[in-house]
């Protein structure tokens, strides 16, 4: 069970991101930059929080691709969830009961014609 590599995907709107975990020394690295250094202002608590369920030491290897910083911080988390779901089984309703959603499918409308943006219109004038 510890020598193997386990691979999760997580998606938010345009993000993508594919992580695998390995044995080691609980290193966390984005696009082959730690962790704290690609994501410089954001809180790293919501990803610290699924390593309290962990007794292992494991590293991840993320590659995150699309999107902006929030959207890719968020498909990263739901990817590190999906590959510790994949590590151990028995994780699993203890994860989701502390982490809402695994998957957010959600992406921008897309504009009509005759529209500005996907739903606003240009005022109306009567005369």
């Amino acid at each position: 069970m510890i020598g193997f590599k386990y691979v999760g995907v997580g998606r938010k709107k345009s993000s993508i991101s594919i992580s695998c975990l390995k044995p080691g020394n609980g290193l966390i690295v984005v696009n082959n930059i730690p962790i704290f250094k690609y994501f410089k202002n954001l809180n790293l608590n919501n990803i610290y929080r699924v390593f309290k369920f962990l007794k292992y030491k494991l590293d991840f290897n993320i590659n995150i691709k699309g999107g902006g910083f929030s959207s890719q911080f968020k498909s990263m988390e739901f990817s590190i969830i999906s590959s510790v779901i994949d590590f151990n089984k028995s994780l699993k309703s203890d994860l989701k009961k502390s982490i809402k959603k695994i998957t957010d499918s959600r992406v921008k409308e897309r504009r009509k014609i005759g529209f500005v943006k996907s739903r606003k219109k240009k005022q109306f004038s009567k005369r």
